[in-house]
Parts: C-alpha cells; structure tokens; sequence
C-alpha cells in the first residue's frame, strides 16, 4: 500500500535549518514527490524520487518536519508499504491558498 501525506504550510513547514549528512539517509521507502526542478538533489518537477531533505524549495537546503515524520510513520507499516510525500509549503503564501474550498493551489 501507498500512502500519500501532503505537506501543507509556509516556512514553518519547508524550514530553514540546514540537513546534515545524517538527515540525507534515504530510505527507499519513502518518495517524495518533485516540488521543483533542483540541480543540488537531481529531483524535477513531478515524478515521485527516493525522499530527502530539501524536500521544499531547493535553494536552502532544508530539513523540515516531513523528512522526521516520514522516517518514523514508515516503521510503523508492514514492509511492503511505502509513503509519499507532497511538498506543498510556499513561504509567504496564506494558509487558506491550499483550502479545498476556493484556495487558488489546491489539487
């Protein structure tokens, strides 16, 4: 099974506190879905890629609380199953711009 977790928020849920190289440990497990092209991870826009951190915006090189909650929720499901992760955090964009009803990026 696959289960889907969109991360919905602003800064507070792209960060800014920078990966060290013990955050960058993949696991094959968990994807993540392209949020942009990123030169730095080889991640584009779209298709889903092994998870890690930056997994929002590519310029800061970020770990944020996607990357610690998908790396525990996965222990918590048979060995068969995998998570993916939709980044959705735009800095400075209101909350209510991701709302199913009448925000202007929901999909």
């Amino acid at each position: 099974m696959f289960h889907v977790f969109p991360l919905l928020g602003q800064s507070n849920m792209a960060v800014y506190p920078k990966a060290s190289n013990a955050d960058k440990t993949e696991n094959p497990r968990i994807k993540v879905l392209g949020f942009d092209d990123c030169a730095w991870t080889g991640r584009v826009e779209g298709p889903w890629d092994i998870a890690a951190p930056p997994l929002h915006e590519c310029w800061n090189g970020a770990i944020g609380p996607g990357d610690c909650f998908a790396k525990t929720i996965i222990d918590r499901y048979p060995a068969q199953n995998s998570a993916g992760l939709v980044p959705s955090a735009i800095s400075r964009e209101r909350v209510e711009t991701s709302m199913k009803a009448g925000g202007a990026k929901y999909s």
